[in-house]
């Protein structure tokens, strides 16, 4: 039980990074995350 605990965790760490990251791509509007966006600079 406590694995798989930590497994949901982390899937929903990952699954909350990946919303982050599409709601930054749809607010540039250019198809690219903030962070690659900063990195161009």
């Amino acid at each position: 039980y406590q694995s798989k605990r930590k497994w949901s965790e982390e899937e929903d760490r990952r699954l909350i990074q990946c919303i982050i990251d599409n709601d930054a791509m749809a607010r540039t509007g250019s198809g690219k995350t903030w962070r690659e966006l900063e990195e161009q600079h």
